[in-house]
Parts: structure tokens; sequence; C-alpha cells
């Protein structure tokens, strides 16, 4: 019953602002609703109103067990109510392992569970998105699903779940790809989608490069000399 409201009133305030879903979308929200566990990134986050886009997607698909992370901190007694409600779990930013590995934890103690994060993390333009959200996906090895909003053609959509490789260039290019010129509804705070190991990862290989062009010069110096 609660499914079947949001669902038709995330369509009246998608039909009343002139918004609709990409064609052909039964298939993939029908395939993400078969799932137990995914992790949703939601993007690009520009506006306030992107958040309140994305959650009624998200009732638009009928998506059930939708929660969200929040640290103990922001978890006040007024407020704890209504925070539950719509899906909030609380996380210790404090606890031995981190935050991540909390995240991983409560995620293994669900049957059934659809993490929502945004990795740009705020609606300001950032030079990087925030990597949790990929250890999260890939340490607990449940799906990832990429959810998008497209200001310029008033769409909005979800792409395959898919699940990480553990490479960071391989898995950010796929995403990359999905988000490929779609803008928030403020496009000047669109961010740069990488993350940080992706540097690390170039710097790593760019290392045995180097280290295998040195041992051939070696091995060709030797040869000579011989």
């Amino acid at each position: 019953m609660l499914l079947e409201f949001k669902f038709w009133f995330a369509s009246f305030v998608f039909w009343l602002f002139g918004w609709s879903p990409e064609k052909n979308y039964e298939k993939t929200r029908d395939e993400i609703k078969m799932l137990d566990k995914c992790l949703i990134i939601g993007e690009p986050h520009t506006h306030i109103l992107d958040i309140f886009v994305m959650f009624f997607m998200f009732w638009y698909y009928k998506l059930e067990n939708l929660r969200f992370f929040i640290t103990s901190k922001h978890m006040y007694p007024i407020v704890r109510i209504l925070l539950n409600s719509l899906g909030a779990i609380t996380v210790n930013r404090g606890q031995k392992n981190g935050l991540v590995d909390g995240i991983v934890q409560e995620i293994n103690k669900k049957d059934k569970i659809f993490l929502q994060i945004g990795p740009s993390g705020k609606r300001a333009k950032t030079d990087k998105w925030r990597s949790g959200f990929y250890h999260i996906a890939n340490n607990s090895g449940i799906p990832l699903v990429c959810g998008y909003i497209d200001s310029n053609t008033k769409t909005f959509g979800i792409a395959r779940p898919f699940k990480l490789t553990g490479n960071y260039k391989s898995d950010m290019d796929k995403i990359r790809e999905i988000y490929k010129g779609k803008d928030g509804l403020n496009k000047k705070n669109n961010s740069v989608i990488c993350i940080k190991e992706e540097e690390t990862e170039n710097r790593n290989e760019d290392e045995i490069s180097d280290n295998d062009s040195n041992l051939r010069n070696r091995n060709n110096t030797t040869r000579i000399t011989i």
C-alpha cells in the first residue's frame, strides 16, 4: 500500500514538473528488484533539489529496503524517528575499523538492503568523488547501481547493476560512461568523476613501466659489454 502511494505521488510530481523516466527502464528496474542487496549511487548532486528528484526516482521505480547512512552524532532525539522512517542507518565514524568497515558490517547483517550514497559528497563542485562508495561495494561484494538525472532532458534513470573488479580505472571508466553528458540542476557544480585511488594506481603502473625499461637497458648494456 505504502509502496503504491509513493509511486503515484512520485509520478504526479514528475508529471507536474515535466520530468520522465528514460525509455525502456522496466527491464533494468526489474533486474535490480531481483537483488537482495546493492549499493546505489545517485549523481549528479549539484543542487538541494537533486536529492528530492533522486528520492522520487526511487519511489517511482518501487525500490524497497532503501537505506542511507548517517553518523550517530546527527541522530538527535527529535529527528531520530523521522530519519529512521526514511531508512537511515546509524554508523559510528570513530569506531576502530573506520566508517567503511562499519557500513560493510551493517550490510552483512541485513538479509535485504539497497544502500544509497552520493559519492560527490556535497553540492559544490569537487575535483574528485569520495571513494568510500567504491570500497563499500567492493568489500561487501554487492552489485553497484548507478542512478542518474539529467536536467538537459529532464529525465532520470538507472543503469544495469554490475560488480566492481578492484581495478579502479576500469571500473571508474564504466561509471564515467554511464554519467557522460548528464548534468545536475546546477550544471556549474558538476563534479569531476574520479577517485584518488586511480592516481595511485597510475603511479604504480608508471613505476612498473620505468622499472621494466631500466631492466631492458641494463640487459642491453650487458650484452654490448660482453
